[in-house]
């Protein structure tokens, strides 16, 4: 028999696309546009020998600056500066194929809106005169960093309804302390910086009577009301957020009987929040959302019991930082000024790109390695760093109306950005009817289709090539079955279709998701190999039976990735695998003698020889030692060691030992400025023995319980043995027939005599 294996096909996945935009959606692909193009070819293909140039679309990523403003520093005379360039861009992108832009940032000196919110229950009685005695000195630290200040103030207690508070606690909460109130505006941002202190000082101390307060509500507010706060669009917004609780958020306003959401709109009047009683507290979520639409920096300034809570917070709510607050705010001064220094002299870009297209950053910031982040530290005021964005589209909206799109690319935190114009190359010029190689009802269509591309769209109840053939033209059918073949000797349309006037109709999968395609339909997008249970390890997409992978992978199931970065340590950038192995699909190959995720580790003599050393002082730190605990400090004093419940992969070359008891003790040691510093494992691994009586007792028992396991089986066996045999006797017995007879020989004991006389008359 004959055995005919086609490769050519499967191994371009171009072959399959029967127009020209399924074509150009494979980066790789190009088309043909010429007519009477061969017919034995694909018009897709990565090479298209004898298809001129002026034939062939092959579109390319491309990208055009628009507006590019020069860098600007803040000066009196300048309304509005300029960190960020070019401030708009347009972007012709084709699937996979990305174009990279370089974005220019300097820091400048911005005009900062410092707005203090600060949590006014009975509690926060001294952090209110503190901030009010250091008001005068709040203001010359901030000065020291920009010639344009202004200052704000708010406070915030909680909602006015049970279970929050009471009738008694609302009206008098506290000594000396003003009703209850949600949120107050006391001071609208100003550069009259001396109302700031009068503002704080003037404020009076309230309460409510559960632990919890109601601050979210204060924060969506502070956020999104912009002329009752004062929030200037060309300026570095800061909101100090200060308290010592915990906060309510979103659900919590139910306990009250309020069930309507949030709806993170503006509700101040006469500087108060009025629909405290109307609306539930916002989710982090939104809190977050308003944050990216109205860029701002929040601090949370928090004291230690609350640092937690705020610091899980703060990693959920984009731009914001949470400090340690003492008691009394007496370190506030130095809290924010850390901060804002942390803040302003750092940037991270961000964007709002749908999810269809990839956004990456590189960047060298001081350095001359570039490496990829997003972010930049430690920048001087008019000191300039470039970002270079790569963007890809990922894939092609369904609906030709989100073709083109726009997105924006943004420093964190500051009101300025770059808007990036987007037009998605996801079909062809010449299928679009003014075209001037577009015709309808063409001659080359046989007056029954439309040309486009160079290929005919047949008209309805027409077929064919060149739409020759209508759809109840049976003999027409069986004369292009040929048509329908690859190969002379193949099955029709790979015997996964049916040829319809030399056309074939592939077949439809029962899956919606799994196509059959291709001239022949010998492509498909479900037969490429699976990784992890997913098509293409679930990193690409599968194309005519190859896995095309995405941007980061490599490899016929793309399950290899190309990021080296998880081959350098975080203290050794830019040195892969420490230069003692090799970068393999993400995974470090170490040379011979060299260990580790990193192969940071030598496997040398001398490593096993420290191993050992420091073992000693490992069980002691784990009590896994009979040796004294005087001499445990002796022998150990210089050796810093740290119990954990699990050893990192970063830290230190890696020991493990077994101890007397046959226990696995596992630490790692890096040495360091004539220390030795080691992380063990607290609880080591140690299997279970027991005592020697023990063992015995549960031989003993298993040697009875075989015993009388044995003898109950033995009488068990005899009892059965003896009923059979007792059965058949009984059986044979019942069986015979026997005559009764007597002994001849035999003589009854008892005889009897008659006497004669007996019975008769005398006469």
């Amino acid at each position: 028999f004959l055995v005919t294996v086609r490769t050519v096909e499967l191994a371009d996945p171009c072959a399959s696309k029967q127009t020209c935009s399924a074509c150009i959606q494979l980066n790789v692909c190009r088309w043909c546009t010429k007519p009477y193009w061969n017919n034995s070819k694909s018009r897709c293909s990565k090479k298209l020998e004898g298809c001129e140039d002026e034939f062939i679309i092959n579109p390319k990523s491309s990208f055009k600056e628009l507006v590019d403003q020069p860098l600007v520093s803040y000066q009196a005379n300048l309304s509005k500066v300029v960190q960020l360039a070019p401030q708009e861009i347009s972007l012709d992108l084709r699937i996979n194929s990305p174009v990279n832009v370089t974005f220019r940032y300097s820091r400048a000196e911005y005009p900062i809106d410092l707005y203090y919110l600060m949590d006014l229950s009975n509690s926060m009685r001294d952090d209110k005169d503190t901030l009010s005695r250091l008001g005068q000195n709040l203001q010359e630290l901030l000065l020291q960093y920009t010639s344009d200040l202004r200052l704000g103030f708010g406070s915030f207690v909680d909602k006015t309804v049970g279970p929050f508070t009471n009738p008694l606690s609302l009206q008098k909460p506290c000594t000396n302390c003003t009703s209850a109130y949600s949120f107050r505006n006391h001071l609208k941002l100003t550069s009259d910086l001396q109302k700031f202190s009068v503002e704080v000082e003037r404020a009076k101390i309230s309460g409510n009577i559960d632990p919890l307060e109601g601050g979210f509500d204060a924060l969506m507010q502070t956020i999104v009301c912009h002329e009752e706060i004062g929030w200037r669009n060309n300026s570095r917004r800061l909101l100090v957020f200060s308290t010592d609780e915990g906060f309510h958020m979103a659900g919590d306003g139910r306990l009250a009987g309020i069930i309507d959401p949030n709806d993170g709109k503006c509700h101040m009047k006469n500087g108060v929040y009025t629909h405290s009683l109307l609306q539930d507290y916002p989710s982090v979520s939104q809190l977050n959302h308003k944050v990216r639409e109205n860029p701002m920096n929040i601090l949370f300034a928090v004291t230690d019991r609350q640092l937690q809570a705020y610091t899980y917070l703060s990693e959920n709510i984009e731009g914001s930082r949470v400090g340690n607050l003492t008691s009394d705010s007496s370190n506030i001064l130095k809290l924010v000024e850390e901060q804002y220094m942390k803040i302003s002299s750092s940037v991270e870009m961000k964007d709002n790109a749908p999810k269809n297209i990839q956004v990456k950053y590189y960047t060298s910031c001081l350095n001359d390695d570039i490496v990829q982040s997003k972010k930049c530290d430690s920048l001087t005021i008019g000191q300039e760093v470039e970002f270079r964005v790569e963007v890809k589209v990922l894939s092609c909206p369904k609906n030709s109306a989100d073709w083109n799109m726009n997105f924006s690319i943004s420093p964190i935190g500051i009101h300025e950005s770059s808007i990036v114009h987007v037009n998605l190359n996801c079909d062809c010029p010449c299928e679009h009817p003014d075209d001037p190689n577009y015709k309808i009802n063409a001659e080359e269509c046989s007056h029954n289709g439309t040309l486009m591309c160079g290929i005919c769209s047949c008209n309805q109840m027409h077929f064919g090539k060149v739409c020759e053939c209508e759809s109840n033209d049976m003999t027409a059918t069986s004369v292009l079955k040929s048509d329908c073949k690859q190969n002379p000797r193949d099955p029709d349309c790979s015997r996964r279709g049916v040829c319809i006037c030399g056309i074939c109709q592939c077949d439809a999968r029962a899956d919606k998701n799994e196509v059959i395609s291709g001239k022949y339909c010998e492509c498909d997008n479900y037969s490429c190999l699976r990784a992890d249970g997913e098509l293409c390890g679930g990193h690409g997409t599968c194309e005519c039976g190859k896995c095309i992978c995405e941007w980061g992978w490599k490899g016929d199931d793309c399950m290899c990735s190309t990021n080296e970065y998880q081959c350098m340590q975080i203290k050794e950038e830019n040195v892969k695998c420490s230069n003692n192995g090799n970068c393999t699909c993400g995974k470090c190959e170490c040379n011979d003698g060299y260990d580790g995720k990193f192969c940071e580790q030598s496997m040398s003599e001398s490593l096993k020889t420290e191993c050992n050393e420091l073992l000693p002082c490992v069980l002691c730190a784990i009590n896994e030692t009979e040796v004294s605990s005087e001499e445990c400090v002796k022998n150990c004093f210089d050796i810093h060691i740290e119990l954990v419940d699990e050893l990192e992969d970063t830290f230190g070359y890696n020991c493990i030992q077994l101890t007397e008891h046959y226990c696995r003790v596992e630490y790692q040691y890096n040495y360091e400025n004539s220390s030795y510093f080691v992380k063990a494992v607290s609880a080591p691994a140690c299997p279970t023995f027991f005592a020697q009586y023990y063992l015995i007792f549960v031989i003993i028992l298993a040697i009875l319980f075989l015993g009388l396991f044995s003898l109950f089986l033995w009488k068990k066996i005899v009892t059965i043995k003896d009923k059979r045999e007792y059965s058949r006797f009984k059986k044979e017995v019942d069986g015979m027939e026997l005559e009764e007879d007597v002994n001849p020989l035999f003589k009854p004991a008892k005889t009897s005599y008659n006497n004669p006389l007996y019975g008769r008359v005398p006469s």
